[in-house]
């Protein structure tokens, strides 16, 4: 499952709907077990990527571990 990290900013839902058409199981979440146990995560919206990181809150650290971990990450 592709996890679309919600950071509560921005048309992010349009991004899981893309990803849906092209057949991907994609879900928007900023569930800490979600994001972990994700094959890989997107983090839409990332001109500022500090900012995103601010904006996340307490999903910021479950996305560092889910990176260190070698899940892709893909900053869009």
């Amino acid at each position: 499952m592709i996890v679309v990290v919600d950071y509560r900013v921005g048309n992010v839902e349009s991004v899981c709907n893309a990803l849906r058409y092209v057949g991907c199981q994609a879900e928007l979440s900023r569930d800490r077990h979600k994001i972990v146990g994700a094959s890989g995560l997107i983090l839409p919206g990332v001109a500022a990527f500090g900012y995103a990181m601010e904006a996340l809150g307490s999903a910021a650290e479950p996305l560092r571990q889910a990176a260190a971990a070698g899940t892709p990450v893909l900053g869009i």
